[in-house]
């Protein structure tokens, strides 16, 4: 493979950006594509693969250049180096290496190295997963390094997952069907579909398959009325319109005014005419109090379950984060649960594979709370029982 000067400038330049100056991982790397439209398809693939690929392996680079992988000043033209050597690549004269930095990175490259440098984790991130998961830690560990797959959600407001198939077929776009999701379906073979006349039309949803299965797993019904208190951009509050067949009410709320005026133009694209978005305060949460039969708390979480998507959120999990989001989610809970109805049900779901967010969390919630007892809970988990994200539900009913 023939490696080009402008090409790994840029993947420097980006590595720089995101670990030098902490700016967003994915919205830097689109920024750069589309300023650069001289860019062929395999020059873009080269540069968002190799950053995606160094920021996952980030520890691991760091080792064999020798160089402490936390430091804000990094050499990212020497983390390129090693990536390129490991992967036995000739590196050109104008790459400037020196012959010092190629020796070092050889000699590393045959030297012995942990399994938390290895599969490029933190010390204390391992630690934890290894007392969370036992064995079953090594694979799930692994899984969470590769690529996330793209995930389709056919919109049934509008049509049918056996008809986007067919749309989508037809135009030799190939997406396979999830057996055990009712409407999710994913590509297999990436591409960009933002632009397709099917999404804008509202046709389908970008949307995860352990997503779906968080919508499917509170289990929605028409003329009930289900609020969705920390909804984001909204892929699940459109879900459940989907489920309810455009019947009841789904007030989705969320901290950030942006979110919810993007959730409800995705709601007027998709059809959900029952759709509610509002920018939550302690006035609605008293509001609604007591009226939820569905109340579903997607908590903020430290995101451990979905670094497939978001690497770079893997060198941010330590002690002091999940001291400080785990009393985030446990004030969110306790001042949610309020808007669940008698006989109503909780949903308490995180994107996090670390026990103290999840099982843990419903634990100190019910010791909290007698009025509340535990239906039912499920971990969905990469490399174990998923090939997706990483997600934990606990389904609660109020008695």
């Amino acid at each position: 493979m023939k490696i080009y000067r402008g090409n790994c400038n840029a993947v420097v330049d980006i590595l720089t950006d995101v670990l030098h100056h902490h700016k967003h991982l994915g919205k830097t790397i689109e920024l750069y594509l589309k300023n650069n439209k001289q860019w062929g398809a395999r020059d873009r693939h080269f540069i968002a693969e190799s950053v995606f690929e160094i920021i996952r392996f980030l520890r691991y680079y760091a080792h064999l250049s020798r160089q402490d992988f936390s430091s804000i000043d990094i050499n990212t033209r020497l983390l390129l180096a090693a990536k390129l050597l490991s992967e036995q690549l000739e590196i050109p004269d104008w790459f400037e290496l020196e012959d010092n930095d190629r020796q070092t990175i050889l000699l590393q490259l045959n030297e012995p190295a942990t399994k938390a440098i290895r599969l490029s984790y933190t010390d204390w991130f391992f630690k934890e997963g290894e007392n969370a998961y036992g064995k079953a830690w090594e694979s799930l560990a692994t899984k969470l390094n590769e690529q996330s797959m793209v995930c389709l959600r056919a919109n049934t407001l509008k049509t049918s997952r056996q008809k986007l198939l067919k749309v989508l077929g037809d135009e030799g776009i190939i997406v396979q069907k999830v057996e055990d999701c009712n409407d999710g379906m994913v590509l297999q073979q990436r591409q960009k579909l933002v632009n397709h006349i099917a999404y804008k039309d509202g046709l389908f949803e970008f949307q995860d398959i352990s997503s779906q299965q968080v919508v499917e797993f509170c289990e929605p019904r028409p003329n009930t009325v289900v609020i969705d208190t920390c909804a984001g951009a909204g892929g699940k509050s459109l879900h459940f319109a989907c489920i309810m067949q455009n019947k009841g009410q789904i007030v989705s709320f969320d901290i950030h005014e942006n979110k919810i005026l993007e959730l409800r133009k995705r709601a007027s694209r998709a059809g959900a005419k029952i759709v509610y978005a509002q920018v939550v305060d302690e006035s609605l949460v008293a509001e609604y109090r007591l009226q939820g039969d569905v109340v579903l708390i997607d908590a903020p979480c430290s995101g451990s379950g979905v670094i497939r998507r978001n690497p770079e959120n893997k060198w941010q999990i330590n002690a002091e984060l999940i001291t400080a989001i785990t009393k985030t989610q446990q004030q969110i809970l306790d001042s949610y649960s309020t808007m669940v109805a008698g006989n109503g049900i909780l949903v308490y779901v995180t994107c996090s594979i670390l026990p103290q967010e999840n099982e843990l969390q419903v634990q100190a919630f019910l010791q909290r709370n007698s009025g509340f007892r535990l239906i039912e809970e499920k971990s969905l988990t990469p490399g174990v029982n998923t090939e997706y994200d990483g997600f934990y539900m606990a389904k609660l009913k109020r008695v």
